[in-house]
């Protein structure tokens, strides 16, 4: 029997006393009582912004509290977001908590120093989740556990700011009196604060006095609770370091007209001048330049402005208790939105460094005709007045376009067109403008329309032309593009339009580039949205636009290295090392990149514990993945990919989709497998892997997805005993609203059915805030051909989809509710012996860069060891690649081949010498019963591990239903014999006049041998049947394990080997290279 521990699994956390809601003082309330309780009405907030009382200052906003503070405030902030994972309930911590913190909660150091937080009682600090006490809680919140406590923080030492976000508890509106005192324990003063409205708004408290404050005691008038977040304060007796501010005075220019562009330098913590230690060189972003002399206030220095580079030189000097600052004009010549960053611990002085990064924006607007002017955010208007220049359409009712002051993204106007349910066409023109060449305009918006029937479009006129679609004209959306298809029945005078339609559930960033005809031409935009005679979406409704901008689209990376290729040789034991260089066209944007080294062998396939179901359904009732329908997409727009000759494409969609896919609960986002099943009739290799990011429910700009394929050679259906092809391909996402195509090298080794998709890579952990739907999902004519991969506990498990809970086709998952064809694509062509990069990784390689991107026209240098000492190789040659995974959109992946030599290796195998039994495929051409064959994979690192059976030359995950194998290699932690690998022979299930004749030879000490050429496995053998530890395959074993095993189909024992190399003190990681075996039942001597 196979020798197992069976460890016992981790449970979610729960309360150890459970906290109270709104009720008489000490009265014990369950949690489940406290949230089904209802909410107290909201009370007036302060009606003023700031409350003088003796010299302390009691503020109600954040705009008053950071006016008292000065310019850089120089607050230390605690967010509470810094500790161990949280699951979906609050965690009872303990007290006090702070920077010593060691509990569940916060391990030492990761709270910030200078608070503690206790109650009342002692009974200890409880945890909320974000988002655990509704949407608008946007990250974690601590208060006493006992309601009916004060939450008490102490300040050490004293502060002269305090300031902290404040929730009522569990009830949402409940007053919550918060009294000062200082650092002797008297009583400051007290105030109140009232979130308004649900449970998840916060109100805003801050303080600030002459006198050091030394505790802030924060009380729930009702005993409902109070929690508190992001809690800032300034320590008296903790002098801040200098810090930096920067601003772009005007922050929008045309191009080639100066902005003033100030570096404030603070230093109002300090009472001593803080002296410049070394320079401050503030590097301008490529695109623009200085335009005239700097000038500057502060003492001991004067500015050097040239070039890109703004420097006040060491030596200058910030007053004390004061700030200065230095002020030079800039420009650029190329429209577009420029930011200028002072890193955190650029200004280095006497006094310590600056510990917050400083940024600014500066827009620079095309010249000649190409403004609106540049931007428009509506904020100069008094409504309902529209911006000059902007022409709405008029439909004698008085229902149309205007300026609004009740919703907008850029405080505090925005343009808002109603929704009529009554057949209704409104239009908002943009003033005429002359686009230059990749020009894009962008704006902020929210609509709330009737799904399918009523929409909004974007449209464009050339030239005085009549208005067309954006898309038809020939322009595209970067991000944020329509969301459906429009009825083409209704009434609607856009109906069958593609169009922004439902509900984009707040506010959502579109970009689209205007069509190249637009260059140097009169063009107007306008904003439409017409409704049909029916219904009109619920709540607020209607289309809302801000802030229009236009830009300019950056030109992509574009990646090249030299050398094209590497070659060392070195002695055994000895390394070499030699470089590449990386650069980016000039011109393009900045080119990102990561590094790995892998094996130059082809795609392997990984194998693992193999399912015996059969067709994957959902196991569960559908808990994690939960599906939200909503406005999705009009077909792709985005460049065509590069198709090699003869190349076909992989497609389920209409190219029309419906819904949005997301996996997940109230909790957050949860990880899932997004995947279309494709039919192989031959090798193919995979070259790029088309996606439809969806928009309108969060923005899914600038994550990183992950796309995986599968095989499975048997063609069942099932993904569950379905091989993973290749290793993770991390691609980021930089377009919403449309396809976005990207270049993969996936090797499908024969007919079978081949997986395709994607794993929303930012939600592995579970529980991602804000709650994102990232599968696009066409529901027309479902073809039961796309599939969910997803669990109850994350994270999802990308290598063996066999061990997630909920695994099937979508309409299987959703039990009928639901079903279509995934917006995911593919191009191939057929044959391929597979791509770069597909290999396991190499530890003998290494490579490393001083930069993790390259702006364009600028390189950087990749150094690269190959270290025959790691791993111990052996004399011969070794293959391996330096993959580099870039966002150039045309080589996804730079694979430099490395070549490296150890020693003077003979002639390769194969090639005329003695060593010749792989040679001529699985049968020996000398001995016909010799059988062989290579596995070159590794030993799966789990109490399960990896088995084999000779007879069916079948190398898979352990399967306990199995009664064929004949060898179980495993790894057992607090195992008899220790930790390590063990082995197990499966005596105990072949006939028992067998079982005291298989299992592995052993040397005169009885442990499992470590064989090697010329010695023999036979009858003669002394073999052992015990489950037990491989004591000689540790660390750098390389060898053969001998084995005596049971052929069902022949009814006799038979004698072979495996050729297994281990590393590691335990014998792991370990691989498995080749087999062979006498089906005769003769010995067989190691070649």
């Amino acid at each position: 029997m196979k020798t197992s521990l069976a460890a016992p699994r981790a449970r979610h956390p729960r309360f150890a006393q459970h906290p109270r809601p709104a009720a008489s003082r000490g009265a014990p309330i369950t949690l489940a009582a406290a949230l089904l309780g209802a909410a107290l009405a909201a009370s007036p907030m302060h009606a003023a912004t700031a409350a003088v009382r003796g010299g302390v200052e009691f503020h109600a906003d954040e705009a008053s509290f950071d006016a008292a503070l000065g310019v850089p405030p120089n607050l230390t902030t605690e967010s509470f977001d810094g500790g161990s994972p949280v699951g979906p309930f609050p965690t009872l911590c303990g007290e006090p908590m702070g920077s010593t913190s060691n509990d569940v909660c916060f391990a030492p150091g990761q709270l910030a120093a200078g608070f503690a937080i206790t109650s009342t009682s002692g009974n200890g600090i409880i945890e909320f989740p974000p988002a655990f006490l509704g949407p608008n809680q946007a990250t974690r919140a601590v208060g006493a556990t006992t309601f009916a406590d004060s939450t008490i923080v102490t300040l050490e030492p004293a502060a002269d700011a305090v300031a902290a976000n404040v929730y009522g508890g569990l009830s949402g509106g409940t007053a919550v009196d918060i009294e000062v005192f200082d650092a002797d324990g008297a009583s400051l003063g007290t105030t109140t604060v009232t979130p308004a409205g649900t449970r998840d708004n916060a109100a805003f408290f801050g303080v600030t006095s002459p006198a050091p404050i030394g505790k802030v005691v924060f009380r729930a008038q009702n005993d409902g609770g109070e929690l508190i977040d992001d809690l800032r304060f300034r320590a008296a007796g903790m002098l801040a370091p200098p810090g930096v501010a920067i601003a772009f005075v005007p922050a929008v220019v045309p191009a080639g007209s100066p902005s003033t562009l100030t570096i404030t330098l603070g230093n109002q913590a300090q009472p001593g001048v803080a002296t410049l230690t070394a320079d401050l060189d503030d590097t301008l972003p490529a695109g623009l330049v200085v335009a005239g002399a700097a000038t500057s206030t502060c003492a001991g220095a004067t500015p050097d402005a040239n070039g890109t580079h703004v420097i006040l030189p060491a030596g200058a000097q910030i007053p004390a208790t004061g700030t200065c600052s230095v002020s030079v004009a800039v420009s650029g010549a190329t429209p577009g939105n420029y930011a200028n960053t002072i890193p955190a611990g650029a200004l280095q002085t006497d006094l310590g460094a600056n510990a917050g990064a400083a940024s600014a924006a500066l827009l620079v607007t095309s010249t000649g005709g190409g403004a609106f002017p540049p931007a428009e955010d509506f904020d100069g208007s008094a409504p309902p007045a529209l911006p000059a220049g902007w022409i709405s359409s008029d439909d004698g009712s008085g229902a149309d376009w205007r300026t609004v002051s009740d919703v907008a993204d850029s405080a505090p106007i925005s343009a808002h067109a109603p929704e009529r349910a009554f057949v209704a066409d409104f239009t908002l023109e943009t003033p005429a403008f002359t686009p230059v060449a990749r020009q894009n305009v962008s704006f902020r918006h929210r609509y709330n329309l009737e799904r399918r029937f009523d929409g909004a479009v974007l449209e464009v006129s050339i030239d005085g032309a009549p208005y067309v679609d954006i898309v038809d004209a020939g322009g595209r959306f970067g991000s944020g593009g329509y969301g459906a298809t429009l009825n083409d029945a209704s009434n609607n005078p856009i109906g069958g339009r593609a169009a922004w339609t439902g509900d984009s559930h707040g506010w959502m960033t579109t970009v689209a580039t205007l069509p190249d005809a637009a260059t140097g031409h009169t063009t107007r935009l306008r904003f439409r949205t017409a409704d049909d005679a029916s219904f009109v979406a619920d709540g607020d409704n209607g289309w809302w636009i801000d802030s229009v901008a236009l830009g300019v689209d950056a030109v992509p990376p574009s990646a090249s290295v030299a050398p094209a290729s590497l070659e060392f040789q070195v002695d055994e034991g000895a390394s070499a090392s030699g470089s590449v260089v990386l650069s980016n066209a000039p011109g393009s944007a900045p080119l990102a990149f990561t590094i790995e080294t892998r094996s130059a062998t082809h795609a392997t396939l990984l194998p693992y514990a193999r399912a015996k179901a059969g067709v994957g359904k959902a196991t569960s009732t559908r808990v994690p993945a939960t599906i939200a329908a909503r406005a999705l997409a009009r077909p792709s727009r985005a460049a065509s990919p590069w198709l090699p000759s003869d190349a076909f494409t992989l497609q389920l969609d209409d190219g029309s989709a419906e819904t949005a896919l997301g996996a997940g609960d109230s909790s957050g986002e949860q990880a899932a497998v997004y995947l279309n099943r494709y039919v192989a009739s031959d090798a193919m290799t995979i070259h790029s892997v088309g996606v439809y990011w969806p928009s309108g429910d969060g923005d899914l700009a600038g994550l990183q997805a992950n796309l995986v394929a599968y095989y499975d050679a048997d063609g069942d259906g099932d993904p569950r005993n379905a091989v993973r092809l290749g290793v993770d391909a991390l691609v980021p996402i930089a377009r919403t609203g449309n396809f976005e195509t990207y270049a993969v090298d996936f090797e499908v080794p024969a007919a079978g059915d081949v997986y395709l998709g994607f794993v929303d890579q930012w939600a592995l952990a579970g529980h991602f805030t804000p709650r994102l739907f990232p599968a696009a999902l066409d529901e027309s004519a479902p073809q039961g051909r796309s599939y969910i991969s997803s669990t109850s506990t994350p994270p999802v498990d990308l290598s063996n989809l066999g061990n997630n809970d909920i695994t099937g086709t979508i309409g299987d998952v959703e039990q009928g509710t639901l079903d279509g064809n995934l917006m995911i694509r593919a191009v191939a062509t057929g044959g391929g012996n597979g791509g770069a990069c597909a290999g396991p990784v190499v530890p003998w390689l290494a490579a490393s860069a001083g930069a993790t991107s390259v702006d364009g026209g600028a390189s950087t240098t990749i150094q690269v060891v190959a270290d025959a000492s790691i791993g111990a190789l052996a004399e011969g040659e070794y293959h391996a690649e330096v993959c580099l995974v870039t966002n150039d959109p045309s080589q996804a992946v730079l694979a430099i081949p490395v070549t490296l030599v150890v020693g003077h290796p003979p002639a390769a195998a194969c090639s005329g010498g003695s060593d010749t039994l792989f040679c001529d495929g699985f049968e020996s051409s000398t001995n016909p019963n010799i059988v062989a064959g290579t596995i070159g994979a590794a030993v799966a690192d789990s109490v399960d591990g990896s088995a084999f059976d000779f007879a069916r030359a079948d190398y898979h995950g352990y399967d306990a239903n199995s009664t064929g194998d004949d060898v179980n290699l495993y790894d057992l932690v607090g195992g008899p014999d220790g930790d390590g690998m063990y082995v197990y022979w499966y005596g105990d299930v072949v006939p028992p006049a067998f079982e005291a004749l298989v299992g592995g030879v052993v040397d005169g000490d009885g442990e499992f041998a470590v064989l090697h050429a010329g010695d023999t496995i036979g009858p003669g053998s002394t073999v052992s049947g015990a489950s037990r530890r491989l004591g000689r395959w540790v660390a750098g074993a390389d060898g053969y394990l001998g084995i005596a095993f049971y052929d069902e189909a022949g009814g006799q024992v038979e004698y072979g080997y495996l050729h297994v190399v281990t590393s590691g003190p335990t014998g792991f990681p370990a691989q498995v290279l080749d087999w062979a075996y006498d089906r005769s039942g003769a010995a067989i001597t190691i070649p």
